[in-house]
């Protein structure tokens, strides 16, 4: 995660924002790319339900 600090260069900043971005896309480029994210976030169960605590 980004965390602003005194000195901090653009360029280290865009570099960041760069690879944040690329990460998103390739979680998101497929289905079962995304719910192997949500799978090892703990957001759905192992056979693809929103666990309950997240409803």
């Amino acid at each position: 995660m980004t965390t602003l600090k005194h000195g901090t260069k653009t360029q280290e900043m865009k570099r960041e924002l760069r690879q944040l971005r690329a990460t998103a896309r390739k979680i998101a480029a497929t289905k079962e790319s995304a719910r192997r994210f949500l799978l090892s976030t703990g957001l759905y169960s192992a056979n693809g339900q929103i666990k309950p605590q997240f409803r």
